[in-house]
């Protein structure tokens, strides 16, 4: 089936496509399973795709949502990952979206993403660019929007109308929410502000995710735009036959450090940003 041999694929997409990516890439997915079974055995009929009870023919498909995966959750996949079809002719597609995965399920999650039961195909969707440990992203084939084409995956293109009104917001009235206002307020916290500055900014940033105006993926937003503008520094650092390696290095380990931990449940987002802005 072209790039989905895999047995397991963490696939990531905005937060608020994820409900229209799962759909198509289950549906991607199974039209090319049957159309594989299709050429091996002409007479069989494609039967009708759906989402509600899975799909005929060879591939059945289980849906789990959650906010946070933990512990609790990963128990709850590996259950539902033993009860397999017992059919030989029947895959089992496991669609899992979640905003956030806890480090502890992450690791709890090893073995079930290394070895799934026979059969079982997992495809875990998660917020661009959060945060894998090293040792799960080494056992899955990773897709991001820039690889969806390879994949068969074509989006489909929603109503700005969402995108629009959340743009208009702003926290208490100094972040705007255009993404292209929001580079430069950014730029302007890495390159400009003095410190006095810089926790103001992180603290208001971290109390409008307590007050529900902006979510962790928000603030992973800003952590992924630092981290590029460090990035852009250590580029031309080299150049400067490394005049400021250490500074630098020691800015893009405390953002590093606060991507890892941002989404952490028992990690405060103000200290986190603090130890970024101090850096």
């Amino acid at each position: 089936m072209n790039n989905w041999k895999h047995h397991a694929y963490i696939i990531e997409c905005n937060k608020e496509k994820i409900q229209n990516i799962i759909d198509v890439v289950s549906c991607t997915y199974v039209s090319l399973n049957n159309e594989n079974d299709k050429a091996s055995n002409p007479d069989q009929v494609a039967g009708k795709q759906g989402l509600n009870d899975g799909f005929e023919n060879k591939v059945e498909v289980s849906r789990f949502s959650f906010d946070t995966c933990g512990i609790e959750e990963s128990r709850q996949l590996v259950s539902a990952s033993i009860k397999t079809t017992f059919n030989g002719q029947k895959e089992r597609l496991l669609c899992v979206s979640v905003e956030s995965i806890t480090h502890e399920a992450q690791n709890a999650l090893l073995k079930f993403f290394e070895e799934p039961s026979e059969g079982l195909k997992i495809l875990l969707f998660l917020p661009k660019g959060y945060p894998i440990l090293p040792t799960l992203r080494s056992r899955v084939e990773y897709i991001d929007e820039e690889s969806y084409a390879r994949y068969g995956i074509i989006a489909k293109r929603s109503e700005n109308a969402e995108n629009t009104e959340s743009a208009k917001k702003s926290v208490n009235g100094s972040l705007p929410g255009k993404s292209s206002e929001m580079s430069m307020l950014y730029k302007k916290f890495y390159k400009d502000m003095n410190l006095k500055d810089k926790i103001k900014f992180v603290d208001d940033l971290a109390e409008s995710v307590s007050d529900d105006k902006k979510t962790k993926s928000d603030v992973l937003s800003f952590l992924k735009e630092i981290e590029l503008l460090i990035q852009e520094d250590i580029r031309n650092d080299v150049r400067n036959n490394f005049k400021n390696r250490k500074a630098l290095l020691r800015k893009a380990e405390s953002v590093m450090r606060a991507e890892e931990y941002v989404f952490d449940q028992s990690s405060s987002v103000k200290m986190i940003l603090e130890g970024v802005a101090i850096a």
